[in-house]
Parts: structure tokens; sequence; C-alpha cells
């Protein structure tokens, strides 16, 4: 039987799935990259630190073809 610790983390952690999964591709749009990015996050390793600088450049002013 699962524990009710696992249980609040589960609900808790597909809660937020979506919503950071949605800032992030927001956040690649911002830096002018496509938001497929995002899938190099499951190269091991390698691919998380390439998402992690992705998300620390500044926005370009290229990116903001999104705003309105």
């Amino acid at each position: 039987m699962a524990s009710p610790v696992g249980v609040v983390f589960l609900i808790y952690a597909t809660g937020i799935l979506i919503p950071a999964l949605a800032l992030t591709w927001r956040r690649l749009h911002d830096i002018d990259r496509s938001g497929a990015w995002f899938f190099i996050a499951f190269v091991p390793l390698l691919g998380a630190i390439v998402l992690l600088v992705f998300t620390l450049l500044s926005a370009r002013p290229a990116g903001a073809r999104f705003d309105e």
C-alpha cells in the first residue's frame, strides 16, 4: 500500500507539471528558441545543463514576437 506522503507528492508533482512546462516553453520563446528545445532535458546530464543555460540567458527582442 502506498504511503500518504507518496500519494501527496504524486498529486503535487502532477499539479505542477503542466504549469512548469508552460513556463519553460515561454522562457525558451523569450530567448528566441523553439519551445521544442524543452525535450533536450531528456538527454542524460548534458540536456539538463543546456536547458539550465538557456533559461539563464537574457531575453532577446526577437523573442517578444508572441507578446501583444
